[in-house]
C-alpha cells in the first residue's frame, strides 16, 4: 500500500545497512563471536580513534580531518559499568556504530564535502534515520547472521537467561542482542522501550511483520503487568515477567496474547520489554477479527 512506502523504504535502507556489516565482519574474517570492532579500526589506516571519559556529551563522534584521514572518538564513560574484556559492550557498540557512518557511503561523502562531524548518541535511542543506519550496520558487525541466527532460531519462546547468555558469548549489550534477536527470529516476537510512562521505540520480527502487525504504538504503556513493572524505576538492574495483549504493543484488532520480559537497564535509564507471542494464534484464522 501507498501509506506503507516511506516505511518500507526505510527498513530497507536499515536492513541493507545491517546486511553490510555483516560484509564487514567477513571481509576481516572476524567470524567467531565475540566480534571485535577496534580490529577493523586497527586495520582502517586513515582513521584513528581515540576514547575518553566524556560525561554526557555524546558517546561517539566521527569527524573528517583532510587528506583522506578520519577521527573516531568514542566515549568510555559506560566502562564503569561491570563488563568483561577491554571495554563495556555500550562502547564496543558505540565504535561499531561509527564505523557505520564511516563505511556507508553516503555518510562518509557528506563528511568529506564539508558537513558536521557525526556527534550522536548509540545504541537505537536517536530517531534521524542516518543514525539507526549506523546502528543497524554495528548490530550486523558485532552480530552476524550466519553465526546468531541458527542459536536465536532453536526455540520459540526464549527464556530471559539464554539471551543473557548470549549476549555475553557476543560481548554486547541486552538492548543490542533483544534487538538482533527479532531482527532475526522466524517466530513472532517483538522489542519495546520503555521511559517515563511511555514506549519510547520497538521492533517486531518478519512473523508478525508479514501478518501486517508491523506499526508500533508509541505513547503511555497500555500493558497492566509492564506498566508496574515500569513504574518502579530504572535506578537499578531488575528482572520481571508479565501477561498482555499483541494490540496494546502494535497497532492489531487481532486478540493475540503475549508473554512479556521486563529488565530494567539503568545505563540507558530504560526498560525493555521483550514479548513472545504464541505461533499458533499469530496463524490462526481469527488474526484479521
Amino acid at each position: 500500500m501507498a501509506s506503507d512506502l516511506p516505511w518500507k523504504l526505510a527498513q530497507n535502507i536499515r536492513d541493507h545497512a545491517m546486511i553490510q556489516g555483516e560484509e564487514i565482519a567477513a571481509a576481516y574474517s572476524l567470524q567467531k563471536p565475540p566480534v571485535d570492532p577496534f580490529l577493523v579500526v586497527h586495520e582502517e589506516r586513515c582513521i584513528h580513534a581515540e576514547g575518553d571519559d566524556l560525561a554526557n556529551a555524546f558517546d561517539g563522534c566521527l569527524e573528517y580531518l583532510g587528506n583522506g584521514r578520519f577521527l573516531l572518538a568514542f566515549n568510555t564513560k559506560y566502562d564503569q559499568w561491570p563488563h568483561n574484556g577491554g571495554h563495556h559492550p555500550k562502547v564496543r557498540f558505540t565504535v561499531a556504530h561509527e564505523l557505520g557512518h564511516y563505511f556507508r557511503e553516503e555518510h562518509r561523502n557528506r563528511l568529506k564535502g564539508g558537513g558536521p562531524a557525526y556527534t550522536c548518541f548509540t545504541e537505537f535511542v536517536v530517531d534521524p534515520l542516518m543514525e539507526q543506519e549506523a546502528d543497524c550496520f554495528a548490530a550486523g558487525l558485532l552480530m552476524p547472521s550466519q553465526l546468531l541466527a541458527p542459536i536465536v532460531n532453536e526455540e520459540a519462546e526464549p527464556t530471559l537467561d539464554m539471551i543473557k547468555q548470549i549476549s555475553r558469548d557476543f560481548d554486547v549489550s541486552l538492548t543490542s542482542m533483544m534487538i538482533r534477536w527479532v531482527r532475526l527470529s522466524d517466530f513472532p516476537c517483538a522489542i519495546f522501550s520503555l521511559s517515563g510512562g511511555s514506549i519510547k521505540w520497538g521492533w517486531v520480527s518478519d512473523a508478525l511483520a508479514a501478518k501486517g502487525a508491523f506499526r508500533k504504538l508509541r505513547g503511555p504503556i497500555m500493558s497492566k503487568d509492564a506498566k508496574t513493572f515500569s513504574q518502579q524505576g530504572t535506578d537499578r538492574y531488575r528482572e520481571g515477567r508479565g501477561l498482555g495483549m499483541l494490540g496494546q504493543w502494535v497497532d492489531t484488532d487481532a486478540r493475540v496474547s503475549v508473554c512479556e520480559i521486563y529488565v530494567a537497564i539503568p545505563y540507558a535509564r530504560h526498560v525493555l520489554c521483550f514479548l513472545t507471542a504464541p505461533e499458533d494464534e499469530v496463524a490462526g484464522d481469527d488474526w484479521e477479527d
